[in-house]
């Protein structure tokens, strides 16, 4: 019996499958990071602060909208020019929380329909989890040390 049998549930969650092939590289952790930490971004603001050009940032949110991880939003405002605004989602919190805390035992925590336990072991786990423990697992330690600070865990 799979772990996802064990919730009464045969499939991986289309949602959270999509938010692990969102995930391909550093860059894609630091957009979500940049959200994360400093908020909402215009597409200039996300563009000059990752230092990348137009077309690499608009495949990557493109790719991040899909997964559920990125919100695009449009606020117009009196005084700024500025109205479409990117964000990450609460699944990309919580998604990345999890991520960093994969080996620490923690509560389960209901995401879109189904509960995700974390503490139990990798092998356990779907293979596109584990597909996302490697990809974690391929970022450069300094770049998880970062995760891991920044979100104080």
């Amino acid at each position: 019996m799979s772990r996802f049998e064990d919730y009464g549930q045969r499939e991986v969650n289309p949602v959270f499958r999509n938010a692990v092939y969102a995930i391909d590289d550093d860059l894609d952790f630091e957009m979500l990071e940049l959200f994360l930490n400093d908020g909402p971004k215009s597409f200039t603001e996300l563009k000059e602060s990752l230092d990348i050009n137009s077309k690499v940032a608009k495949d990557r949110l493109e790719k991040l909208i899909k997964g559920s991880l990125v919100v695009n939003y449009l606020q117009k405002s009196t005084n700024s020019r500025k109205y479409s605004f990117y964000d990450a989602t609460e699944l990309a919190s919580v998604f990345l929380e999890h991520l960093i805390n994969m080996e620490k035992p923690t509560p389960p925590v209901p995401i879109t329909g189904f509960t995700w336990n974390p503490t139990s072991e990798i092998d356990s786990f779907d293979e596109d989890l584990q597909n996302l423990y490697v990809k974690w697992n391929r970022l450069k330690p300094q770049r998880r040390e970062m995760l891991v600070k920044n979100y104080g865990l």
